[in-house]
């Protein structure tokens, strides 16, 4: 007796470490790439995704060999699509004359192992429930870090030139010094899951009613003052999918739809005004085109980025010029081009972040045409299925329903969002989190 004690104790211990990794995996697959404030190895957060990838590895060697769980064995056409993508990466990274980010190759192994845990590993309904947690309090900090840099502009300079690095600190100073608020992550892709953990709460525990409506005040508010145009849009296109959805579905009320409304409308009042008041302008401003410069000849100015990309491509249009190759590929754009003290932050020397800025162009350009089809076709099969799913009204369990609706709507969101921006690398973790997952649950295989 007491050894089926132990044994059921070190069952229970080894799964919570696993999933406590696997949540804290997602969470640094959203946020910027950054410098670990410790003196202690590994110094970023790259070097701690390695770590936990490592570990993840080892404990699941451990569960096969205890069989202390039923590992999934049918396979689907995505786990050999996401087989051949990534030796076709390596294939591109072999033949290329250099190699100027091996991290970015690190990262994508890393996310096709992430994909496989969730492909053939079994959840119990708490442990999607704690993961889905996790990605959803990621979602809430860095909200949380938006209202920080609209309050506190300097300090947030001063910290993400800290902790950050490389590409990701240019962009986060430059963007505040010309009047943009940017998110420290990916909250385009990620921002589903706290859409869903909210309605969790508001159903099953009625008491947090007053810190979801926080909650979603505070995610609206951090994209009404970010500035960014394309962004808010996919935000609001896919906020309003995810309410149709719920209406589907018979989760939301007529009275929800009221406090939301009346929550959106006085979100977007105080979000512009703070915003005219901090940066003088806001998306309304940016709407209307009411600078020439910034708001009509630099977004016109993507059009030489795209031209970019296809010179690129026609270096290689077989297989590519290697994964994290292409910032090094292209001409850096250099000079200021705005009224602001950037001189007295970056030297001329300094480029600003160069991307194609559009997801499919970076990839045809990185992997070629054989990377691209399969990234569409991989893309396509999955989307097709975990969508259908997601309209379909079959009555599952509200835990399920708001997980496949979490997993639909940030595969559209990438898929939006990707027609004029770019993700960063680190985001395919978590983008192949969600690959992972999705065909799990396409094979009804994802709960035990």
């Amino acid at each position: 007796m007491k050894h089926f004690i132990d044994g059921n104790t070190t069952r229970r211990t080894i799964r919570t470490i696993f999933i406590v990794l696997l949540t804290i995996q997602n969470a640094l697959g959203i946020v910027n790439v950054f410098s670990v404030p410790l003196p202690l190895l590994p110094k970023t957060s790259i070097g701690l995704i390695t770590g936990i990838e490592i570990l993840l590895v080892v404990i699941l060697g451990w569960i096969y060999l205890k069989k202390k769980n039923t590992l999934k064995t049918h396979f689907f056409i995505a786990d050999c699509l996401i087989i051949l993508y990534l030796f076709i990466q390596m294939t591109s990274l072999i033949l290329a004359p250099v190699i100027t980010q091996p991290s970015t190759v690190r990262l994508l192994f890393i996310a096709c192992l992430q994909y496989f845990i969730y492909r053939f590993f079994v959840f119990t309904k708490k442990e999607i429930q704690i993961i889905l947690m996790g990605v959803a309090a990621t979602c809430l900090f860095l909200t949380f870090i938006s209202v920080f840099q609209v309050f506190f502009k300097d300090l947030a300079i001063y910290l993400s030139r800290q902790y950050f690095f490389g590409d990701a600190a240019y962009g986060i100073v430059w963007e505040l010094l010309r009047g943009r608020v940017p998110h420290w992550g990916n909250l385009i892709l990620a921002f589903p899951f706290l859409f869903s953990f909210c309605i969790f709460l508001l159903v099953k525990k009625p008491f947090f009613r007053p810190y979801v409506l926080i909650s979603i005040i505070l995610l609206l508010f951090s994209f009404l003052v970010s500035n960014f145009r394309w962004m808010t849009i996919c935000f609001f296109f896919g906020s309003l999918l995810f309410f149709i959805l719920l209406l589907k579905k018979q989760i939301f009320t007529r009275i929800n739809i009221f406090i939301a409304s009346i929550t959106v409308f006085m979100t977007i009042i105080i979000s512009f005004f703070l915003t005219s008041t901090v940066f003088h302008y806001n998306l309304i401003d940016r709407f209307f085109l009411q600078d020439k410069d910034r708001d009509i000849t630099n977004s016109l100015g993507r059009l030489y980025l795209y031209q970019q990309a296809l010179d690129v491509f026609l270096l290689s249009p077989l297989i590519g010029v290697g994964s994290g190759n292409y910032g090094s590929m292209v001409d850096p754009i250099i000079g200021v081009d705005y009224n602001i003290p950037l001189k007295s932050v970056f030297s001329e020397i300094d480029r600003q972040p160069v991307s194609s800025h559009n997801e499919a162009l970076t990839v045809l350009a990185e992997g070629g045409i054989l990377s691209f089809f399969i990234i569409i076709y991989l893309n396509v099969v999955i989307g097709q299925k975990i969508i259908t799913i997601a309209f379909s009204s079959s009555k599952t369990p509200l835990l399920q329903q708001l997980v496949i609706l979490s997993l639909a709507l940030s595969l559209i969101m990438y898929w939006v969002y990707g027609l004029f921006e770019n993700i960063s690398p680190n985001n395919l973790v978590f983008l192949f989190f969600v690959y992972g997952s999705s065909v799990s649950l396409i094979q009804k295989e994802y709960f035990s």
